[in-house]
C-alpha cells in the first residue's frame, strides 16, 4: 500500500499543473492577465514604451504614489515618469550627473541616488527636484549606490565608494552613517 502513495502524489501534482496551465483556469485568467505557455510560461509585454533619451543606461524603476513608473535615465542625466496611457516625460536632474537607482519614500516623493555627483535627490510626483549632497568621502572604490525606504520613515541608502549605510531623514538631513567593518566591503544594494 506505501508504493502507491509516490504515484498518487505524482498524479496529484499532474493533474495541478494541467488545471493550471488551462485557459480557463483562475490563476490563468485573474493573476497572470494573460494566458500560460505550458510546460514553459511566457508573460508577453502589455504595451512598450520608447523613452527619448536614446542609448541611456536605464538604471532604476519603481511606482510612485501618483502611480506612475519612474526610471532613471543614466547616461542623459535625467529621469522620467512614464503614466499608464504611456506618456514619457523626462526631467533633467544636475548637469554631470548620473541618476542610479530610485525608490518610493514614505513622505510620497521619489528619491534616487546619482552615481558621480556623490547626492542623493528627492523629486515630487510633479516633477520637482531637490539636491542633498553627501559630505565628501573617498571614491576610489565606488560611489552612491542603492537606496530604500526604512521601517523608521527614513530614507536609507549604501555607499559603496565610502564603505558605509547611511540614514537621511525626508527633510534631506543626514541622520547617522554607519561605518562597514570590512574595508571595501562593495556594499551596493539596501533593502
Amino acid at each position: 500500500m506505501t508504493h502507491k502513495l509516490p504515484l498518487v502524489l505524482a498524479i496529484l501534482v499532474v493533474a495541478s499543473l494541467a488545471a493550471a496551465c488551462s485557459s480557463k483556469s483562475v490563476l490563468n485568467q485573474h493573476q497572470l492577465h494573460t494566458l500560460l505557455q505550458c510546460p514553459c510560461p511566457t508573460l508577453v509585454p502589455q504595451a512598450t514604451y520608447p523613452i527619448p533619451s536614446a542609448n541611456t543606461y536605464l538604471g532604476g524603476i519603481a511606482t510612485g504614489a501618483d502611480h506612475n513608473v519612474w526610471i532613471t535615465e543614466g547616461d542623459a542625466d535625467k529621469i522620467a515618469r512614464i503614466t499608464e496611457s504611456g506618456t514619457v516625460t523626462d526631467y533633467p536632474v544636475e548637469p554631470g550627473g548620473y541618476p542610479a537607482l530610485i525608490e518610493p519614500g514614505p513622505d510620497g516623493n521619489l528619491w534616487f541616488t546619482d552615481y558621480t555627483l556623490n547626492t542623493i535627490h528627492r523629486v515630487t510626483t510633479s516633477g520637482v527636484i531637490t539636491n542633498f549632497p553627501l559630505p565628501a568621502y573617498d571614491l576610489t572604490n565606488g560611489n552612491l549606490q542603492g537606496i530604500a525606504a526604512g521601517p523608521d520613515g527614513n530614507m536609507w541608502f549604501a555607499h559603496n565608494g565610502a564603505n558605509l549605510i547611511g540614514v537621511m531623514s525626508t527633510s534631506g538631513t543626514l541622520l547617522v552613517t554607519y561605518q562597514i567593518p570590512t574595508p571595501n566591503s562593495g556594499v551596493d544594494f539596501i533593502v
